[in-house]
């Protein structure tokens, strides 16, 4: 029996997708029929001590 050594994976070399900012969801807050729809986006930033920043961004949806 013979034993199969796999190299480590570095997370630097995880290709990451191109896109920056990513839709999580739609959610309406507030009191019954005076609810205000808000739209939720999570958005990578850049890597630091090798560690990734991450950010939720919250857009109003304009009537």
């Amino acid at each position: 029996m013979s034993i199969i050594k796999f190299p480590i994976i570095n997370n630097h070399s995880i290709k990451m997708p191109k896109q920056r900012v990513f839709y999580i969801c739609y959610k309406l807050t507030g009191p019954f029929l005076c609810q205000e729809g808000y739209h939720f986006y999570l958005k990578r930033k850049g890597l630091k001590n090798g560690k990734r920043k991450w950010s939720i961004i919250t857009y109003e949806k304009y009537n």
